[in-house]
């Protein structure tokens, strides 16, 4: 009934920044954690050290914006929390920089052929990672809206970053 979803582009002193927040569905506060965490997120980049690489100062941005979606859900006993999933590009002179936490997902579609850029935290693939089932019997699992991380569900997320900075080609479309 609710979009809870929010997304946003910059020209940052890094590059350029696109960020996709998906709010949590059926929790509380879920269109409130995603236009959190991407306020969060610009706010922080714009504020970075001035020593901080593009990729450092994405993975600081998007560990403030989970503990400033934390603090939406009140106290730690508290059950149900806003929670929002996310993922961000940022492009500058050195390729590409891909960050996420959840699951929504980064492709680059390249050549005519598509490839993801990240992997789910997701119960589902978790257990394709660990042989239980196929990628084939992932598709359409009970527990495939699942997910092991997101901002705030805990005070600290792991954010999941691309080691390297991937190299872009003419014709390259981000996704």
């Amino acid at each position: 009934q609710i979009n809870e979803d929010s997304c946003g582009y910059a020209q940052t002193r890094f590059g350029h920044l696109c960020v996709l927040c998906d709010g949590m569905g059926g929790h509380y506060g879920g269109q409130e954690a995603s236009r959190r965490a991407i306020t969060t997120i610009f706010e922080q980049i714009d504020q970075a050290a001035p020593t901080a690489t593009p990729a450092q100062a994405l993975k600081y941005a998007i560990e403030v914006a989970a503990r400033r979606v934390y603090e939406l859900g009140g106290p730690p006993d508290n059950k149900v929390r806003p929670g929002s999933t996310v993922v961000a590009m940022l492009v500058h002179d050195d390729g590409l920089d891909v960050a996420h936490v959840g699951d929504s997902r980064a492709y680059v579609i390249r050549s005519g052929q598509i490839y993801p850029l990240t992997r789910d935290h997701s119960m589902v693939q978790a257990m394709i990672d660990a042989g239980f089932i196929t990628e084939e019997q992932g598709i359409g699992h009970p527990d495939a809206n699942k997910i092991t991380r997101a901002l705030g569900m805990k005070p600290e997320v792991d954010v999941e970053l691309r080691p390297e900075p991937m190299e872009l080609f003419a014709g390259d479309i981000l996704l």
